[in-house]
């Protein structure tokens, strides 16, 4: 349990263990809540652990960053029992089996999650169809003028990569698997999970 990076991320030691979390290039846990100021720092983690990244996942990440930093708390700035460390917080984990060559980059955050925000453009639609809507070409997920290319650059490194296995993406209770351009997956939870989860998975990466 504790050679895997977990116990390392988890444990009690407030932000001084978060920070921690930075200088430790063999863990593949990562948490912030700056991306502007920290994403270079994550591409270089994950340059020094898994060594060529696939084909577009840094404008996937960066993509993904950006929308949690802009939007994801947006609703909940206002709440005054809203903690401040939580304003921007984000989770990361990648791992690339060294046997395998399998490659997987997950994303979290505990934001307003996608069906919110869909609901607010497209009301009385599933969580399943609201994520489904928002990765059509040509939707952002949160219209905002010049900000954000929605989830054509998230869903790019599946588009360009032979070794791509899937995009999962999780967001209230509701889960889509996307691959060779279309929708495979689709299933409601009987529980929330809050916020938005993404799941890259790729074979075969050269270790």
């Amino acid at each position: 349990f504790s050679s895997t990076g977990l116990w390392a991320a988890i444990k009690p030691g407030g932000q001084k263990k978060l920070d921690k979390l930075w200088s430790d290039r063999g863990n593949s846990k990562k948490t912030g809540n700056d991306p502007s100021r920290q994403f270079e720092e994550v591409i270089s983690s994950l340059h020094s652990r898994v060594g060529v990244l696939p084909k577009r996942i840094v404008a996937a990440l960066q993509e993904s960053y950006l929308n949690i930093a802009h939007h994801a708390y947006e609703a909940f700035k206002k709440d005054p029992l809203f903690n401040d460390f939580m304003v921007g917080r984000w989770w990361q984990y990648a791992h690339l089996h060294p046997e395998t060559g399998r490659l997987i980059i997950i994303i979290y955050d505990m934001g307003s999650g996608i069906p919110n925000t869909i609901r607010s453009i497209q009301g009385g639609v599933s969580d399943c169809s609201s994520i489904q809507y928002a990765m059509r070409e040509g939707i952002t997920r949160f219209n905002v003028q010049g900000r954000g290319k929605g989830f054509e650059d998230i869903k790019r490194p599946i588009d360009s990569n032979a070794s791509a296995e899937y995009l999962l993406v999780c967001s209230g209770v509701g889960e889509v698997g996307y691959k060779g351009g279309q929708i495979v997956k689709e299933h409601s939870h009987g529980y929330s999970m809050g916020g938005t989860l993404l799941e890259w998975a790729f074979s075969g990466v050269k270790v």
